[in-house]
């Protein structure tokens, strides 16, 4: 009877501490989900929340992985870096980069702390893809080329000059955001697609060539001092910029006041920073963006009239990178090198043709879904399975 009695009280002392453990388990999640870093350089802007809630209210639930976001960085070198290394403090196992203002150190740095590292915006430049291509930690980049972003604006550029009759433009307010890549890029297209002149080259905006000099990268403002109208006719008279610690509310409320644009042209962020004001005084705007449902309001009841965007989602692939690499399947591509995979964008110029890009994507329906990612998630998944994926989308 003893023995009997001895043996319950093991059992029963061996069932509470299972108990325990699962309960310390459960409380703390189970096993404890991996930690993917994300750098942001926007937190505001509708792309930025776009991508966001597809990490946290879809990705996060679909995969055990927590996503811990940084503060917003802006055009911040100093606070970059800052955030990056709070982000290594948390035991990211990876970093995920929205934010460019110094790709090359946040590449550096997780190679010394050996975590792993994506850019899931914009790409490096062609010269510092092939210095940091072959870097153990570096996975890879997945989004719009500087060629892409180039070609972005100048579409945009372009739409505006074609314009005829009473929807003709003469001239033009730019929001030229800050010297980001991507901004610069898009910058210089959207003056090439106007027609615009180049005084300092004496000749007409041609491409790439030209796309540092529009730009005072030393200050961070837009140095559009010497465009000038070309054979369309068409003349910027504003210039909307962020500097370096300044903010937009002075000289967006200067260009309000002063003589209405036939039209703004943005970069990015218009709708996060300005849509309101431009719907109020019904300045026709166009943005770099994404299809979210404030941009459907802006398109159908505001004077949205042209976006180039991205689905929330678009950010899936990069993320599947990442997870391989976590998981011990480091994807390179045919020479070995971190992969490299230019996304293109979707055109809207009208709330018909926004609508119909906007309904292909639900946030519990995704473009790039669980059932989607799965296709290269996984230990024996290639880069072309990989690059196929993104090509057909």
């Amino acid at each position: 009877m003893k023995k009997f009695v001895r043996l319950l009280v093991v059992a029963l002392c061996t069932m509470a501490l299972t108990i325990t453990a699962a309960f310390s388990l459960t409380a703390c999640g189970g096993n404890k989900a991996v930690k993917i870093g994300v750098l942001v350089a926007d937190a505001s802007g509708a792309e930025a929340l776009a991508f966001r809630s597809y990490y946290e209210n879809y990705i996060e639930k679909s995969y055990d992985v927590d996503f811990v976001y940084s503060e917003e960085i802006g055009d911040n070198t100093t606070k970059e870096m800052e955030e990056l290394d709070k982000l290594l403090a948390e035991n990211c196992k990876a970093i995920i980069s929205f934010a460019s203002c110094d790709r090359p150190a946040q590449i550096t740095k997780c190679e010394e702390n050996k975590v792993y590292y994506a850019i899931a915006t914009g790409t490096l430049s062609d010269e510092d893809y092939a210095t940091y291509k072959s870097k153990e930690y570096f996975v890879g980049q997945v989004g719009p080329s500087t060629f892409t972003e180039y070609n972005v604006g100048l579409a945009m550029g372009q739409y505006y000059k074609s314009l005829t009759g009473d929807a003709a433009v003469d001239s033009v307010a730019l929001y030229v955001g800050f010297p980001a890549p991507e901004h610069v890029a898009r910058t210089a297209g959207i003056l090439t697609g106007l027609g615009m002149t180049y005084s300092a080259f004496g000749q007409s905006l041609s491409g790439m060539d030209i796309v540092g000099a529009i730009y005072g990268q030393d200050n961070g403002t837009a140095n559009l001092n010497n465009i000038q109208t070309g054979e369309s006719g068409i003349t910027v008279t504003t210039v909307l910029s962020m500097a370096p610690g300044a903010g937009l509310d002075e000289p967006l409320q200067a260009m309000l006041a002063g003589t209405k644009p036939d039209a703004l042209l943005g970069v990015g962020m218009v709708s996060a920073f300005m849509s309101a004001q431009l719907n109020q005084k019904q300045i026709p705007y166009s943005d770099v963006d994404a299809f979210t449902s404030a941009n459907k309001t802006n398109f159908e009841s505001g004077s949205m009239q042209y976006l180039a965007g991205k689905y929330g989602s678009s950010v899936g692939p990069v993320f599947a990178l990442v997870m391989n690499a976590i998981n011990g399947n480091v994807i390179r591509n045919a020479d070995g090198n971190a992969v490299s995979l230019d996304q293109s964008y979707m055109v809207a110029k009208s709330a018909t043709e926004y609508n119909t890009n906007y309904t292909k994507e639900s946030g519990e329906s995704p473009i790039y879904s669980k059932e989607v990612l799965d296709t290269i998630i996984g230990e024996n998944v290639t880069y072309q399975q990989v690059a196929d994926l993104v090509a057909s989308k």
